[in-house]
């Protein structure tokens, strides 16, 4: 067992994520229903320094791309997601860190 206080470092060093996703859409009247399939995988422990990153990079997203997020359209204020306010121009950001990727996958399910 790791000396208290010394298994943050431990963990952080050690941990990443694999998360598979899966969307169904709802069908309307005489079509038929689609899936989506994706996946986010991270090489930094979730819990601690993946969380950190993230956060990190959703500030600098905002701070330096703000106005162009406005004008994209996004929502700027009241209380949002992330995916809402920052859209594609965060997963861009994330993507090219190189601790996390974030893709969709072709369907497997019907």
């Amino acid at each position: 067992m790791p000396a208290p206080g010394t298994a943050r470092g431990i963990v952080g060093d050690q941990g990443y994520f694999n998360l598979h996703f899966v969307g169904k859409t709802e069908s309307e009247e005489g079509e038929e229903s689609s899936t989506v399939l994706a996946r986010a995988r991270g090489n930094l422990d979730p819990n601690y320094a993946g969380t950190a990153k993230m956060v990190a990079e959703a500030a600098l997203c905002l701070a330096f791309r703000g106005d162009e997020l406005v004008r994209q359209g996004h929502p700027s204020g009241g209380c949002l997601t992330p995916a809402t306010c920052m859209g594609t121009t965060l997963v861009s950001r994330f993507q090219s860190g190189d601790f996390l990727s974030l893709e969709i996958l072709p369907a497997w399910m019907s």
